[in-house]
């Protein structure tokens, strides 16, 4: 399937909402971001729009914490693929805040007049999410639920402790991206890496802090390669596909 291009006009016009909102569209088995409005920007605290372009599409779930990351990836997936309603609550900060806040997403799938379904995103920021707060409310409620569900079904199609696609969602992403690198004239290549001394370190330094390293690591190679051309096959076994010509 092609991007969808919006005429300039009309990316000006829906960019320039105060409403904090994102259209995106899944183009071969990903997510791609078509429309990031000022509203959005503002919410997650950038002040280069490119930069959100950049970061939607090559790390959408950077800021989210490590608990709901696969949760929230996960009912984006089903979202996408599926249909299904997207109504996700989850914990983000920015990189200007250190501070996580609780967000409320809601997104409804439409038809452009040309035929390709796109998705638009509406995001709710309900305050600051604080650990110790008891009070008995309906956010509160439906954060921790949620926290629950994902801690004990994990997720079908992203890793629980990175966000990462798992192998299997990996895979199909690979076959539909090194297609499209050879369309485009490239080498598609894959990379697989291990982090050496794991027992090691999980033994002097127990398994959260190992868990701290995974997720690092994870980073660093989403850093360079976006977050859907990586994968952790388990353990602290990665893979990354990408054009040959990317490693020069």
């Amino acid at each position: 399937m092609m991007r969808y291009e919006y005429s300039a006009e009309e990316k000006e016009f829906l960019e320039r909402s105060m409403i904090p909102f994102a259209i995106y569209q899944m183009v071969d088995k990903r997510v791609v971001t078509l429309v990031v409005s000022e509203g959005f920007c503002r919410l997650f605290e950038y002040s280069d729009r490119e930069k959100a372009y950049h970061d939607m599409d090559h790390n959408m779930y950077k800021g989210v914490h490590p608990d709901d990351t696969a949760r929230t990836a996960d009912a984006a997936y089903d979202f996408a693929t599926e249909g299904a309603k997207y109504d996700v609550i989850y914990r983000s900060k920015t990189d200007v805040s250190e501070e996580y806040r609780i967000i409320h997403s809601v997104g409804e799938h439409f038809m452009t007049d040309t035929g390709e379904r796109l998705a638009q995103v509406w995001y709710m920021d309900e305050g600051i999410y604080d650990p110790d707060d008891t009070k008995d409310n309906g956010l509160n409620q439906s954060l921790n639920r949620a926290l629950h569900e994902e801690s004990i079904l994990r997720a079908n199609h992203y890793d629980y402790l990175t966000g990462l696609p798992n192998m299997t969602y990996f895979f199909q992403l690979a076959e539909a991206g090194c297609q499209a690198i050879e369309a485009g004239g490239g080498r598609p290549v894959f990379l697989f890496l291990d982090l050496s001394g794991m027992k090691y370190f999980n033994q002097k330094h127990g398994f959260a802090e190992g868990d701290v390293l995974l997720r690092s690591f994870s980073q660093l190679i989403v850093k360079y390669y976006s977050n859907e051309n990586c994968s952790r096959f388990g353990q602290d076994h990665f893979a990354v596909y990408t054009d040959e010509n990317e490693l020069e």
